[in-house]
């Protein structure tokens, strides 16, 4: 990007952007918790479970794009 200004405010947006999807990822880990029961340690509901995993790997394959961009900007 030629404009360094807005180069700069576009990092600071991408970075905002992943930490919003860190916090994501925390909130996914809180509700896998609750979905494992406390007596012997299995899931709940292995189709929830399931979609909750897909979630989150969705949210890391964001994560992998928004470095890819980083990393073409830099260049």
């Amino acid at each position: 990007m030629e404009n360094r200004r807005d180069a700069e405010a576009l990092v600071t947006q991408f970075d905002l952007f992943k930490n919003h999807n860190e916090k994501t990822k925390e909130y996914l880990s809180a509700i896998q918790l609750l979905m494992v029961d406390d007596n012997n340690g299995r899931v709940k509901d292995p189709t929830f479970s399931r979609d909750i995993e897909s979630i989150n790997n969705r949210v890391n394959d964001l994560n992998r794009e928004i470095d890819s961009i980083m990393n073409k900007m830099n260049r």
